[in-house]
């Protein structure tokens, strides 16, 4: 058993299912939050973020994160579930502003997976880590962020 603040975490077994996973919440959000960029659907919360443009998209998923974090140092499992689903909303919509699809994320889970096991994150400065020739992926560019000074 692994301890997180007050929250413990149990090893789950290889062949249980992971309720609710690969049934394309994501994708469904993702779609959902580009028809609000659209003007298909309305949400003034999703269109308020759309309109402060990524670098505000960016400054809610780190906000999301750092609550996240500090509900699972709190030990508040509910917290830490509505705050997870905030940071999933968050990112997904940072996502659909770049470009990004989940179906792009999860080939690079596989690939990990694959490659070494697990979906892990990967060590910044390993060059093993790194794509064979052979199975080079050419990244799409994302487009330049500006951020706004400091004041």
């Amino acid at each position: 058993m692994i301890r997180v603040g007050k929250l413990e975490a149990k090893a789950v077994p290889e062949s249980a299912p992971i309720a609710g996973c690969g049934d394309g919440r994501l994708e469904r959000l993702g779609r959902a939050i580009d028809e609000v960029r659209a003007g298909v659907r309305l949400s003034p919360r999703t269109s308020k973020l759309f309109a402060g443009g990524a670098p505000k998209m960016v400054q809610k998923l780190i906000e999301e994160a750092a609550e996240a974090g500090i509900e699972a140092m709190r030990g508040d499992r509910e917290a830490l579930v509505h705050e997870s689903v905030d940071l999933l909303y968050n990112l997904s919509a940072l996502w659909v502003e770049l470009g990004v699809s989940p179906g792009e994320v999860w080939a690079e889970m596989d690939r990990r997976e694959a490659a070494y096991g697990m979906a892990e994150k990967l060590p910044k400065t390993c060059s093993e880590d790194k794509p064979s020739s052979e199975e080079t992926i050419e990244p799409t560019p994302l487009p330049a962020l500006k951020l706004a000074s400091a004041r």
